[in-house]
């Protein structure tokens, strides 16, 4: 975080943190876009991602733990989510707000 309260981040690349269990709430971070913490097996909540408008991509394949996807409200301009071998992955009503959503893999 930079003094006045905005976040340069613009990547977050978390793949394979295997004790990682949610996304942190990420204020100020309106520019991240690419998000991938696939492989993350005991993440369970992605909640700190909602309000990340320009967020386009969420790679969440072989997240093992995660049983829903929660309404990820303002992510208006994701075009790609990937949930391929969620294993226990119940409910993914939450990206129903995603107008501009164009590939959604739940393969496995």
């Amino acid at each position: 975080m930079q003094g006045d309260g905005s976040c340069p981040l613009k990547t977050l690349l978390s793949s394979q943190c295997t004790r990682l269990k949610e996304v942190p709430r990420l204020a100020g971070c309106a520019a991240l876009h690419p998000v991938d913490p696939s492989d993350c097996i005991a993440l369970q909540d992605v909640s700190g991602l909602a309000g990340r408008g320009a967020l386009w991509s969420l790679d969440l394949c072989g997240c093992n733990a995660l049983d829903e996807l929660p309404r990820l409200v303002g992510c208006t301009a994701f075009h790609t989510v990937d949930l391929a071998d969620c294993a226990v992955l119940q409910e993914v009503s939450g990206l129903a707000g995603c107008a501009a959503l164009k590939t959604l893999n739940l393969s496995g």
